[in-house]
């Protein structure tokens, strides 16, 4: 018989295991940039900073140093063109180009954080609205149709640039830009502190802002000159110049090279400040003030502090308003140290210098706006001339605050204009801010 052939079967103990897959875990790190990453990025050399990014000290030292030699170039000729704050961003960003600090890290934002919070205050303490409305008279309804002539050239210039400016903060940035544009440079970084703007975009925009302040205020001071030489030419015409008498005439050519000279003085020399009664006390009581003003607004609304510390020192000022003028010319002091400090440490973390000064959609927008509102302001002062000197001196208060409209006054021999100016440009601080963060809510239905 023939046998069939089976295979034999395997014993358990020869068997083979069989494979069983493990679950493989993926944990996601998020990877933080550093220095040499970015400056990879931006097509620039690797190299290790001077000072580390976990030195808080060597941060403060040398941001400190930019601040104050931005405030020593704003008495030159080079200061005066492009502003002690900007002088300070340049040279912090210069500084940090060359390796000397790093372009991004925690000290940085520290200093960030801690100086436009004390800063905002400091600069308030003369924002007494009684005083406002009661002695500025004309050119407070000026400076309002200037505030508005700059809320309609920012709409206008996004609507126009909205498809060219790159960047998830774009609106951010108009609307820090805008808030500028009506009171100062404190409401630029109130704005830009509240919407979260990034470095490069803070440094952008205030780099090329102060560019085409450069171009508008000669503009603006032209424009009163030819204002004037042709109400002189009108009147003279009208008086018969043959009847004035020699004595007239002399008296009238001394007081026009007495106003030359003191442009001149203006010019060559910076603003006196009262600063003679500042001492320890005064700056004691201000810090004290500010950081009550800063805590009292974290409790009252911990994601608006700014806004809301804004709101606490303007009243404070308009109920107290002589108790807060001891105190005022030593706030202004602190307020203008610490507002140094915060563009300097804006320079860090601007990135390159050669890429800020390429954004031609930023150039765009701020040239759209800044014609537009000039268009407004000097189309109001034609139609009615009775108010051109003030829609001059008010349209300086939005662009340039209270120092440069003040100072345009007095070089000009508008005397009355001069205490109004400071005053209109401080009332800009007070409600900049407010118009500023307003335009961020109104940009996404406008573009």
């Amino acid at each position: 018989r023939s046998v069939r052939w089976r295979r034999p079967l395997r014993s358990p103990a020869r068997k083979r295991p069989q494979r069983t897959l493990r679950a493989r875990r993926y944990v996601t790190v998020r990877r933080q940039v550093s220095p040499c990453d970015r400056n990879k990025a931006h097509g620039m050399a690797c190299s290790a900073s001077l000072v580390s990014v976990g030195d808080v000290w060597g941060t403060w030292a040398v941001i400190s140093s930019c601040a104050a030699l931005g405030i020593r170039l704003e008495n030159t000729v080079f200061g005066r063109a492009f502003s002690g704050p900007v002088c300070a961003m340049l040279l912090c960003a210069i500084v940090t180009n060359l390796g000397v600090l790093p372009t991004a890290g925690a000290p940085v934002s520290g200093v960030q954080a801690l100086v436009i919070k004390l800063a905002t205050p400091c600069l308030l303490f003369g924002a007494d609205l009684r005083r406002i409305f009661a002695s500025t008279g004309k050119l407070l309804v000026c400076f309002g149709i200037g505030t508005l002539a700059t809320l309609v050239g920012a709409s206008t210039a996004f609507v126009l640039t909205s498809s060219h400016l790159q960047g998830g903060d774009s609106a951010a940035l108009v609307s820090a830009i805008t808030a500028k544009n009506i009171g100062g440079g404190i409401n630029y970084i109130a704005v830009a502190d509240t919407l979260k703007l990034s470095p490069e975009s803070l440094a952008a925009g205030i780099t090329v802002d102060n560019l085409w302040g450069l171009l508008y205020f000669p503009t603006l001071g032209a424009l009163c000159s030819l204002q004037s030489r042709l109400n002189l030419s009108v009147k003279e015409t009208v008086e018969h110049p043959d009847e004035l008498s020699t004595r007239e005439v002399g008296a009238n050519e001394d007081k026009r090279a007495e106003i030359k000279t003191e442009h001149r003085a203006q010019s060559d020399q910076p603003a006196p400040t009262d600063t003679a009664t500042v001492g320890v006390q005064e700056l004691a009581v201000c810090v004290a003030l500010s950081v009550g003003i800063i805590a009292v607004a974290q409790v009252l609304n911990p994601g608006s502090v700014l806004p809301t510390a804004t709101v606490l020192t303007v009243t404070l000022a308009t109920i107290a308003p002589t108790q807060l003028a001891v105190y005022s010319p030593a706030a202004e002091l602190l307020g203008k140290l610490l507002l140094f400090q915060y563009f300097a440490s804006a320079g860090a973390g601007g990135g390159s210098v050669l890429q800020v000064l390429q954004l031609g959609p930023l150039f765009t927008f701020c040239g759209i706006m800044y014609v537009v509102h000039l268009w407004v302001v000097v189309g109001v002062g034609l139609a009615m001339p009775s108010l051109f000197r003030e829609m001059m001196v008010a349209s300086n208060a939005n662009v340039g605050g209270p120092a440069t409209a003040s100072a345009l006054a007095v070089s000009k021999g508008y005397t009355k204009l001069v205490m109004p100016a400071l005053l209109v440009g401080t009332f800009g601080n007070s409600i900049g801010t407010f118009l500023g963060l307003a335009l961020h809510q109104l940009l996404p239905l406008i573009g």
